[in-house]
């Protein structure tokens, strides 16, 4: 339905500027048919000079941004970071050489956020465009034509316009703007601030501002008149093609655009001027009647121009250009009687560029002239037909600037297989199947969704040997990774198979050679380093003393120099320790002294905090032994094999103490005292005021510390009891400090009270 009212406006818009052009046509028509039906008396001698009216249509289509001046911002312009993008449509008639006539429409966004101390105020709106405007380019001051040509256009529109606000997220919450720089779900001043929640803001637009009616403007006009004036420059491309890049400055009239006025109450009170905009864009416009190539009359040729034409030698090589075959053979290049570049050996490829400039006679060249032997030839053919990866290296395609797979230093490139990225929750199912992969690791992505990788390869071939494993065990769709400095997860593509087993041939010569068996780890292979298959060294299976070679153990492949960790065995069990599951999330840097941390949501609403990947039950315990002396104590061990969770009993695990055989209710690990509570009485730059002061001398255990950004903080009170710390809060309040509430601590961190709450239960 939405759609369906779009596209009739755009048709009536339309419907519009056809009927302008009819009209400004219609003079033009009239003239012709006046001349038409009182033809003219032209003598011999007279010239008409006048030209009759063609209409020669140019169609543009662009791109540009939109950028909002008006009440918000305190320069009242929008930062050009912060524009929208937009789109053009326009028909052109040239009505002399120096002016143009167009009729045109836009649409796109306008929008802008303001973050000021005394106000917060946010809105994007959809804007639709029509209008007329006339094109000067000073083409009267030119008296050639010329490719740039500059301009200046002034012109009159209708617009309308749709504006919205983002004043709650996805669930409900509205936002409210602290002092401190925080979004949260309760106002600063607000009885209960204590309670509030830390938001986030998801730049969703959804209340309309003239619905929402917070200054009492009613139901005003959502449409306008505008005047555009602006400048820029024209590029002739082809006859046909132009390129158009400029400015446009659009002066409205009305104030509404933002929602906020002159008349506007409290905070929200603009300024008097009209809101305006500006389009910055880059058209391109298509001539449909564009200049064609004039024909050049052929020269009569006679006998002088023949002789000039048989001694023209372009080439410089000394034979004539009529009788030469190879009109354009480089400068100095020796060539025969055709003038074509020397050939000695015959193997078609000329001295000049001949590698190999002797030949034997009869012998296939390259491209280069080198002779191909049966097994080079051999083994280009397998090059060329292996589907396997086998007889290839594979190597990414780089940007300039960015290391090739396996090259050294710090900024080397780490690759992952990514198994998946996810905004919400996750299936349990899948959160099993997850956690029984030995070195999956989870990544907190710009976007606010969780990323899921497995294995660290500074070599794409060891990379993909993991991906095509991970695939093989019933992974959807893994992909090569890597981490790009702002957080993303970027697909490696561009892969390309490259000849990297060269080196191998020198192994021909083991096949047959039963006394070697010193050879069981094939290090003495130099050759062999950059092979990840060895498939060459397969003549070697009969050596009764090479037997250690079909693990091919010493290829540098395997060194784990060129991984981050080693390739990990997916068949085993998988030992992890929990160290709790909520129902509320907490930031993974409370628990920053926890190794390997794993976030999970899963659909039963928990999230699950799950640490380390161990392949034996004793290791799994020394990890426990290490958190519980840290202070989780309720931390316990579970096993996990092929997608379903293992009883340690039959994972061969010897243990004293019965683990926990249920992972999916709510339960903290966390030892309780490491969650403090306080009551905030007030934070100050400098010293409070005289009579704030004389208050805080007279509360007994006041605490002043001093916080990460300089300022001074008075509390007191330290429990980890929530109801302890909020009976000393209400007794605070009764002393004189309405506005104390609440902070928490765990391990010496500050953290959201929810947060302290939830690992306190």
């Amino acid at each position: 339905m939405v759609f369906a009212c779009e596209f009739i406006r755009f048709v009536n818009m339309l419907s519009i500027c056809r009927l302008l052009l009819i009209l400004l046509l219609l003079p033009a028509g009239l003239f012709a048919q006046g001349t038409a039906v009182t033809p003219s008396v032209v003598t011999e001698n007279s010239t008409d000079d006048s030209e009759p009216f063609v209409f020669k249509p140019t169609i543009g289509l662009g791109t540009g941004m939109f950028s909002f001046y008006g009440d918000l911002y305190r320069k009242n312009l929008a930062s050009f970071q912060t524009a929208r993008i937009g789109y053009d449509l326009s028909i052109h008639q040239t009505l002399t050489p120096y002016l143009n006539i167009g009729f045109y429409t836009m649409f796109g966004k306008l929008g802008a956020n303001e973050r000021l101390i005394y106000r917060n105020v946010n809105f994007e709106s959809q804007i639709r465009v029509g209008g007329i405007h006339f094109e000067y380019n000073f083409g009267n001051f030119y008296h050639q034509p010329r490719n740039i040509m500059p301009w200046i256009t002034v012109g009159f529109e209708s617009f309308e316009f749709l504006s919205k606000t983002d004043l709650f997220d996805a669930n409900g919450n509205r936002y409210h703007y602290w002092s401190d720089g925080s979004i949260r779900n309760i106002a600063e001043n607000d009885p209960f601030a204590w309670q509030a929640s830390f938001l986030q803001r998801d730049y969703t637009y959804e209340t309309d501002v003239r619905n929402q009616n917070p200054d009492d403007f009613g139901e005003y006009p959502e449409r306008s008149w505008a005047v555009p004036v602006g400048a820029g420059f024209s590029m002739k491309l082809t006859d046909r093609w132009d390129a158009n890049l400029g400015t446009t400055f659009h002066f409205s009239f009305t104030d509404y655009v933002d929602g906020v006025t002159a008349e506007s109450s409290g905070d929200r009170q603009g300024n008097a001027r009209n809101d305006h905009f500006v389009f910055t864009s880059l058209t391109l416009r298509y001539n449909l009647n564009g200049k064609q190539e004039e024909e050049i009359d052929s020269l009569p040729l006679n006998d002088s121009l023949y002789l000039a034409f048989n001694d023209e030698d372009y080439d410089g090589d000394g034979v004539f250009d009529l009788d030469d075959s190879c009109a354009l053979t480089p400068k100095g290049v020796a060539v025969d009687m055709h003038g074509c570049p020397l050939d000695n050996d015959v193997d078609l490829t000329s001295d000049y560029r001949d590698l190999e400039p002797e030949s034997p006679a009869g012998m296939i060249t390259d491209e280069n002239g080198i002779s191909l032997t049966d097994s080079i030839i051999l083994r280009r053919w397998l090059l060329y037909n292996d589907s396997t990866g086998e007889y290839h290296a594979v190597n990414e395609k780089v940007k300039t600037g960015q290391n090739l797979a396996g090259s050294g230093g710090a900024d080397r490139k780490v690759y992952m297989v990514s198994l998946g990225t996810y905004k919400n929750t996750i299936s349990n199912d899948q959160m099993l199947k997850f956690l029984s992969v030995p070195d999956i690791a989870t990544h907190s992505l710009p976007d606010s969704s969780t990323g899921y990788t497995a294995g660290k390869f500074y070599d794409l071939v060891e990379a993909e040997k993991r991906r095509k494993a991970l695939e093989a065990q019933g992974f959807t769709a893994p992909k090569l990774v890597y981490k790009a400095p702002d957080g993303r997860l970027i697909e490696v593509t561009g892969l390309t198979s490259t000849a990297g087993n060269s080196g191998n041939s020198g192994n021909a010569g083991n096949n047959g050679n039963s006394g070697n068996s010193g050879n069981s780890g094939n290090s003495g292979n130099s050759g062999n380093n950059g092979n990840s298959g060895n498939s060459g060294n397969s003549g070697n299976s009969g050596n009764a003393g090479n037997s250690g070679n079909s693990g091919n153990s010493g290829n540098s492949n395997n060194n784990p120099n060129n991984n981050v960790d080693p390739m990990p065995n997916d068949t085993g069990i998988v030992f992890r320790v929990q160290v709790g599951a909520f129902s509320k999330p907490i930031s993974k840097q409370a628990f920053s002294d926890v190794p390997n941390l794993l976030v999970f949501k899963t659909d039963d609403g928990l999230y699950k905090y799950v640490s380390g990947s161990y392949t034996s039950f004793q290791q799994a315990a020394d990890a426990k032994a290490q958190l519980l002396v840290k202070g989780y104590s309720g931390a316990f061990i579970v096993a996990y094999k092929q997608g379903k969770r293992v009883p340690l009993e039959k994972a061969g695990a010897i243990y004293m103490k019965q683990e926990p055989q249920t992972v999916d209710t709510a339960q903290s690990a966390v030892n309780k005292s490491m969650v403090e509570f306080q009551v905030q009485l007030g934070v100050f730059k400098n010293e409070p005021p005289s009579d704030v002061k004389a208050k805080l001398d007279k509360v007994a255990g006041l605490k002043k510390t001093v916080t990460p950004a300089g300022l001074t903080r008075y509390t007191v009170g330290s429990t980890s009891d929530f109801k302890a710390i909020s009976a000393t809060r209400d007794k605070m309040k009764a002393e004189g400090f309405p506005d104390c509430f609440i902070i928490a601590f765990f391990k010496g961190e500050q953290i959201s009270v929810n947060e302290a709450i939830e690992l306190s239960k």
